[in-house]
């Protein structure tokens, strides 16, 4: 039979049995119906081959071995905190056994009116984008599941009850991870100054090769700004690690040189010039990749007309 074949109430009581799992009484709450009326449907949808009892696995799109050729992102060690919404007498059988179980691999917390989700899965996509939205398709059918499992309803429209409360987005493969591991280098750490706590980390998680954003609240958008450094990097064909070094050297020469002038103020103006003009268009050029440099450079700028002036005031005193 087709779908066209069903009509509006089979298609959406079937939708809640093989795509969210849930229980006929689950269903009958979210429907605002009778138990009765769903059994009905059920019947209905069993007579024309629509539905057979059993549970479906959850879906794993975006879920498992990232390809190792790419630069893919991966989230993982996520954590769920979950508001329960309903609670059947299921649940408390179980949480009088255990209160802790596992499905899909991923550990549950059970409490008396929340539970916990310890992730671990591994969930890829070629963007921020695409790597959430992966994240979401999985964890809305493994809830709908676990709903199922432990006799709960977790999640109800324009409810609030769940929240992400960690997440650590890592882009695989990443250059400076493998320069880093060639080196015997094993991880760089890179706290908040605020709070002293870890938000960056460059290390070589199960031979990955990762520059990963960790912090508890930001790891999201920390990735999407660190993302745009690396493809800087990676889309300037001229770019190399060394000329990290050399941009530093020559802001110290600049800043040696201002100094300077105030003793040789006629032969170092010409000098300066030059190194500050090529400051800036390395700024310029790698300005995404180095963050704040550019203001230095105007600051540079601005303490070079002001010792333009100095000279010119100095020139006309002496005539």
């Amino acid at each position: 039979m087709t779908i066209s074949e069903l009509t509006q109430s089979e298609i959406e009581i079937l939708n809640f049995l093989t795509n969210e799992f849930l229980t006929p009484k689950q269903i009958a709450i979210r429907r605002k119906t009778t138990l009765q009326a769903v059994y009905k449907i059920i019947k209905s949808l069993q007579k024309k081959g629509a539905y057979t009892k059993g549970l479906m696995k959850v879906e794993k799109s975006g879920v498992g071995i990232q390809p190792y050729s790419t630069n893919q992102l991966r989230i993982h060690n996520q954590q769920w905190d979950i508001r329960i919404i309903y609670k059947s007498e299921k649940y408390f059988r179980i949480l009088e056994k255990a209160s802790e179980i596992e499905i899909d691999n991923n550990k549950i917390h059970l409490w008396e009116n929340k539970i916990d989700i310890y992730s671990n899965q591994n969930i890829y996509g070629y963007d921020i984008r695409r790597a959430m939205s992966n994240s979401m398709a999985y964890w809305d059918k493994f809830i709908a599941k676990l709903e199922h499992e432990i006799g709960c309803i977790l999640k109800k429209p324009r409810s609030t009850n769940i929240k992400l409360v960690r997440m650590h987005i890592a882009e695989t493969n990443n250059e400076i991870s493998k320069e880093m591991n060639n080196k015997g280098e094993r991880f760089l750490k890179v706290f908040t100054t605020d709070e002293g706590k870890l938000w960056f980390l460059i290390d070589n998680s199960f031979n990955l090769h990762e520059a990963e954003a960790v912090h508890s609240k930001t790891a999201k958008e920390d990735m999407e700004k660190v993302v745009g450094v690396f493809n800087d990097i990676r889309d300037n064909e001229t770019y190399l690690p060394s000329s990290t070094k050399e941009m530093l050297d020559k802001m110290v020469l600049v800043s040696s040189n201002i100094l300077e002038a105030q003793q040789n103020e006629h032969s170092i103006i010409h000098k300066t010039n030059e190194s500050v003009n090529w400051l800036s268009e390395n700024i310029r050029s790698h300005g995404p990749a180095w963050f704040g440099m550019s203001k230095g450079a105007a600051d540079i700028k601005k303490e070079i007309r002001k010792l333009k002036a100095i000279i010119s005031q100095r020139k006309l005193t002496e005539f």
